[in-house]
């Protein structure tokens, strides 16, 4: 994902800029489903916890597809390439003070030493948490990133990255409330 290349059968295929990988998961109870390992987990910018729909968003989900008599044959873009493009180059133009880059270091090395916690964040996932704190201030038009985009983000960014103690899996303590945890105890940079 983050080579952007594939290799199938020994050939190598550049993968185009606007190439990502979605992908799910099920719950971890179902037979024949087994979790992805951390070196692999890590590699997924963002984790979304998803419930059921309410009910009337999944009765129409079902009234829609009731009244498909076929999937369609072709879908639509819904973005356009240059506007994803637009986009990116949105997200680059968001300054990044240096002060909120040792934020999301210090929330870094809170996890790593987290009694809790047998995996901390990896490098690899505070350049994620950077990256989706820009994503977010962007998208509401700001020309720099503050500590409240690395607070909105860092739960979906790195729950899924930490490795809990086995202590504190039977003491019933989440990944989440961990995150929740770092966040009010590590300093804000002014």
């Amino acid at each position: 994902m983050e080579e952007r290349q594939v290799t199938v059968e020994r050939q190598t295929y550049a993968l185009p800029p606007q190439f990502l990988v979605i992908a799910t998961q099920n719950p971890g109870d179902f037979e024949g489903t087994y979790p992805l390992p951390e070196s692999q987990l890590d590699r997924f910018m963002l984790r979304i916890d998803m419930t059921y729909p309410q009910r009337a968003d999944e009765q129409a989900i079902l009234a829609q597809y009731a009244a498909l008599a076929a999937p369609p044959a072709s879908l639509s873009s819904v973005v356009s390439q240059a506007m994803l493009a637009e986009a990116r180059a949105a997200v680059d133009e968001v300054h990044v003070a240096p002060e909120l880059l040792g934020y999301i270091l210090d929330l870094a090395q809170a996890s790593r030493q987290h009694a809790h916690l047998t995996l901390g964040l990896s490098t690899r996932g505070a350049l994620a948490a950077l990256r989706a704190a820009r994503i977010t201030a962007a998208l509401r038009g700001a020309a720099f990133a503050t500590p409240d985009d690395v607070k909105e983000v860092l739960p979906t960014v790195i729950s899924h990255r930490l490795v809990l103690a086995p202590e504190a899996m039977l003491e019933g303590i989440t990944t989440h409330a961990i995150v929740q945890r770092l966040l009010e105890q590590t300093p804000v940079p002014r």
